[in-house]
């Protein structure tokens, strides 16, 4: 469940907090353990899980980069190309090309 919890957090503060309001512990105790368990933050964690996210729509769908990015919860398209870029070394609409 807390897994499944923290792939809905979004990677802002107040995230952390409704997530640890959800789950019971403070805010500060939930990402010390997160990032014991994980290996990394719950915003990292949820940004990984964003980006997986996309990468499944850019390739199994028609959906715009624009509409890909807000539905996958970045703040424009250019967020998402950032993020795209830096964690798989293409843009959003390289890798539509590379996996079509």
């Amino acid at each position: 469940m807390a897994l499944h919890k923290a792939s809905q957090y979004t990677d802002d503060n107040n995230g952390l907090c409704q997530l640890a309001q959800e789950l019971g512990p403070h805010p500060v105790y939930l990402a010390c353990a997160f990032h014991g368990n994980f290996r990394c933050s719950p915003g990292d964690f949820a940004r990984q899980h964003r980006l997986q996210r996309a990468a499944k729509l850019l390739a199994h769908s028609r959906l715009s980069l624009s509409e890909v990015a807000q539905d996958c919860a970045f703040f424009d398209q250019p967020h998402l190309n950032r993020s795209f870029r830096a964690r798989f070394g293409v843009t959003p609409g390289e890798y539509r090309v590379r996996v079509n």
